[in-house]
């Protein structure tokens, strides 16, 4: 008969000594959260300033939709406190899943996001138990359980896997399924029922709100993206002579990046088939100038 072995606890707090440690962790090992929540995390970041002031733990983007995830972790029990900037950061970084990841929940904080899974439409509440095991003497193996989570979640997830769309995602999908095969060989992105991709530090953007090609600066601190930012901007003319336009230069967002943008000269809405070709030709024409004009520059920077 092969042997069972006993699963025990194991301390987190030995695992991970500072909530700090934890994250860190949790930044290099994302996908075991993606595959809790049922998202695939790209773009981690770790202490994302929201207001100018506060740190979000982690913050990533959902690739299936590109969604805002935002997550903060705690140690102990959870509190008021670490719900409350849940609350602040999903709302500073127009997240459209919020995070709480505790070893335990008390009641009150599981009735609170329960609650707000009820009243929210745009942002899904998550309550994410932390645990480790040993299994006798073995290294401990953590797992993240979901305690809590909004009941439209599952179909939300099934939907965007399926292809079960709304009439806009599948306009969406159509638009980037005929504008992909023209952008060049430089990019893999594959069609998605969503209204903007991106292909590396550039994106795309469709309605609502402008048809949009986008440069996006961001390194791993605020410090050396601003410093790549200015000395694109001292090189203003000779960027904006390669874009073929004026672009708009955006310093530091909330989610510590810098824009450099360019809006399609007239409106249109994903529904306007009758535009979608004129869009998409200028979409492939500044999406390759804004890589062939920038990324020579960015890869010049020191390090």
């Amino acid at each position: 008969m092969e042997e069972i072995g006993k699963l025990v606890e194991a301390s987190i707090r030995k695992m991970w000594p500072k909530e700090t440690d934890f994250s860190d962790w949790l930044a290099k090992n994302v996908d075991l959260l993606g595959r809790a929540l049922g998202v695939e995390p790209v773009d981690v970041r770790r202490e994302v300033y929201v207001f100018g002031q506060k740190r979000a733990d982690l913050v990533f983007r959902d690739e299936a939709t590109e969604d805002t995830v935002v997550v903060e972790n705690m140690l102990e029990k959870t509190d008021d406190g670490h719900l409350g900037q849940l609350v602040k950061y999903a709302a500073g970084l127009d997240a459209a899943c919020a995070v709480l990841i505790s070893p335990e929940f008390g009641d009150e904080h599981r009735s609170a996001l329960t609650w707000l899974n009820s009243i929210s439409k745009d942002v899904a509440f998550f309550g994410v138990v932390l645990e480790a095991w040993h299994i006798n003497s073995s290294p401990a193996a953590p797992r993240l359980r979901v305690e809590v989570k909004p009941d439209q979640w599952r179909r939300r997830i099934s939907a965007t896997q399926d292809g079960t769309w709304s009439e806009r995602q599948s306009l969406y999908y159509e638009f980037w399924s005929e504008f992909l095969p023209e952008l060049g060989t430089w990019q893999d992105r594959k069609p998605k029922p969503v209204n903007s991709l991106h292909f590396g530090d550039v994106w795309a953007y469709l309605s609502p709100g402008p048809v949009r090609a986008a440069w996006k600066i961001q390194f791993d601190n605020t410090e050396r993206t601003t410093a790549a930012f200015k000395h694109l901007h001292e090189q203003k003319d000779r960027v904006e002579k390669g874009l073929g336009e004026s672009a708009e230069w955006h310093e530091l967002d909330g989610y510590g990046a810098c824009w450099i943008t360019l809006d399609y000269p007239e409106p249109m809405e994903i529904t306007e088939r009758e535009k979608w070709a004129d869009a998409q030709a200028w979409l492939v024409d500044k999406a390759n100038r804004l890589r062939n004009t920038i990324r020579p520059l960015i890869q010049a920077l020191p390090r």
